[in-house]
């Protein structure tokens, strides 16, 4: 049977391999299922604009019972005020990671109505996936090395960091876990601070100190049963020293600590994002406790189906409580979750939905 799409992804070595993993994860699934045929390229010539924005993927996808090629760009970015101008006139199709419409308003309506939620997204891949980015890049940088070796050499450093922590990237099937499974009783939040010049233009004392206090109020109502704290950076330790986290946060080791705790906590990402916390709670079937979701996604995560919401450190704690006491509300919560993420964020399922909404939107 001939494959439904055709697809090439446009890849550089600058590019953020990290942040795009669970696209390239994705498109790898859908050709060992014969949905698609995938080739992952590094753009030459006039091409090289599709690859030139390191958090911004670009797609050029011929669809079913059509010869038009149209071209998709995906952006990862944490910000929803901002858009790759130059990728978003070129394109047929603009999937935002943080889609806000206010945010948008200031975009032609020509542009505007290009633009559409790209969905969660978080740091995954397979060994197929990173045997296909792999070869590819390896391949690019032996060219690159003979015309042009001392450039290799001069950018070796930034390309070995983006390939490691690519590399050091979870496997899918690490985060998955059945509603079913048995977990313990027990609450996670473990997080990041920033210094200020980490996350301009948000603003540090409005997201550290949220994380913080929601920290101390979980570790003081729920002593033992709290997992986590404040990542222990030199800034944490020196600010806030009683909510440093005294748990493993090397990505596996991690990964495998917070597939234990039946509840998780959920706070915003920088800028408002939908942080990789997220899709990683959906598919661990945990019970999410999240402050308000702002960005928009395709299909919307709703409170008391998927998570339940929280205002205050108080709050919080309250719907922490309520689960634990509620054995049934926490069953209907861990379902609804991985139900989700089995039809919305699972790589394949998220990049078969964007692939789809072509012919609606193109």
């Amino acid at each position: 049977m001939q494959p439904e799409y055709d697809i090439l992804c446009y890849i550089s070595p600058q590019q953020d391999l990290y942040h795009a993993s669970n696209i390239y994860t994705g498109l790898c699934e859908l050709e060992e299922q014969g949905a698609a045929r995938v080739k992952f390229v590094v753009p030459q010539g006039a091409e090289e604009i599709y690859a030139s924005d390191s958090l911004t993927v670009c797609l050029s996808v011929r669809g079913p019972k059509t010869d038009r090629r149209d071209l998709l760009a995906i952006d990862l970015r944490d910000r929803s005020d901002l858009v790759t101008d130059r990728l978003l006139e070129r394109s047929d199709i603009y999937l935002k990671r943080s889609y806000y419409e206010p945010d948008l308003l200031h975009l032609s309506s020509e542009l505007k109505q290009k633009v559409i939620p790209f969905g969660l997204n978080y740091a995954c891949r397979t060994r197929q996936s990173t045997r296909c980015i792999l070869s590819v890049i390896a391949r690019h940088m032996a060219i690159d090395l003979f015309h042009s070796p001392k450039r290799v050499v001069n950018q070796l450093n930034p390309r070995r960091s983006i390939l490691y922590q690519y590399l050091t990237t979870a496997l899918a099937s690490d985060f998955e876990q059945e509603p079913e499974s048995d977990l313990e009783p027990t609450i996670l939040f473990q997080t990041r601070i920033y210094e200020p010049e980490e996350i301009y233009p948000d603003d540090p004392c409005e997201v550290n100190e949220e994380r913080v206090a929601l920290v101390r109020a979980l570790r003081e109502a729920f002593g033992a049963k709290f997992i986590g704290g404040l990542v222990p950076t030199a800034y944490a330790k020196e600010r806030y020293p009683d909510a440093v986290s005294d748990q493993p946060t090397r990505q596996s080791q991690y990964v495998a600590l917070s597939k234990r705790s039946m509840i998780a906590i959920y706070t915003r990402g920088l800028c408002h994002s939908l942080a990789f916390k997220l899709p990683e709670y959906l598919a661990a079937s945990k019970c999410i406790v999240s402050r308000e979701l702002r960005n928009q996604l395709p299909q919307p995560l709703v409170e008391g189906q998927h998570y339940l919401e929280f205002d205050t450190p108080e709050e919080c704690v309250e719907r922490c409580r309520n689960l634990l006491a509620q054995p049934e509300l926490a069953r209907h919560l861990r379902r609804e979750a991985w139900r989700y993420y089995q039809q919305e964020v699972k790589p394949v399922a998220h990049l078969s939905n964007c692939l789809n909404r072509i012919s609606a939107y193109a």
